[in-house]
């Protein structure tokens, strides 16, 4: 998916991170966020 992304828009800049914790997007400076697994504490 992500290779897909860069061929359609070379000129966006692409990060992959792999994170086991809970991530604050904004305090990070995250843009978008994709998350896999089970979904914990929402109700």
């Amino acid at each position: 998916m992500l290779a897909e992304l860069n061929r359609a828009h070379p000129g966006l800049e692409i990060w992959l991170e792999l994170m086991n914790r809970r991530v604050d997007l904004l305090a990070e400076g995250f843009d978008i966020d994709v998350r896999m697994g089970e979904v914990v504490g929402v109700h």
